[in-house]
């Protein structure tokens, strides 16, 4: 009796994916982006200016600083993405909490944005006006920080 060995499926054999399960595959994509992006810049690149008060007066890493603000703004189009891959499948079920959602999400995102503002400001005022007056700058240094 002759064994015969399975052939695997070709895509075009295979039935097609479920839109549900591929809307919640992109979601679930989008959501791994965001944790990913957010705790790699709080946790490594943004340590340069967040540990050392006195950043915008001395030396600084600003490279890492700079791929931190990329993360960030990579966590702002997976923020909003996951709000709009999402808001089809709630809408069916709660049409008005789905748009606050989407509202909700495009704020946190804004307020993102204007961390990262705060972050380039720094990075550049640190770049253009090193070694002038430190007295007038360390106070700006410390209020971009703190925001």
């Amino acid at each position: 009796m002759p064994i015969t060995a399975r052939t695997p499926a070709t895509r075009s054999q295979r039935a097609p994916m479920d839109p549900m399960r591929t809307t919640a595959y992109v979601v679930g994509i989008l959501f791994v982006i965001t944790y990913v992006t957010s705790i790699a810049a709080k946790f490594a690149f943004y340590p340069p200016f967040l540990d050392n008060a006195d950043y915008i007066l001395g030396d600084g890493e600003d490279t890492r600083v700079l791929w931190g603000a990329f993360f960030e703004m990579i966590l702002i189009i997976a923020n909003i993405g996951t709000a709009v891959a999402l808001y089809p499948v709630l809408r069916r079920r709660f049409p008005a909490l789905s748009l606050g959602f989407v509202t909700a999400r495009v704020m946190e995102s804004v307020f993102i944005g204007v961390g990262v503002l705060a972050v380039l400001t720094l990075v550049t005022m640190r770049q253009d006006f090193s070694g002038t007056d430190t007295a007038a700058l360390a106070p700006v240094g410390h209020a971009l920080v703190a925001l």
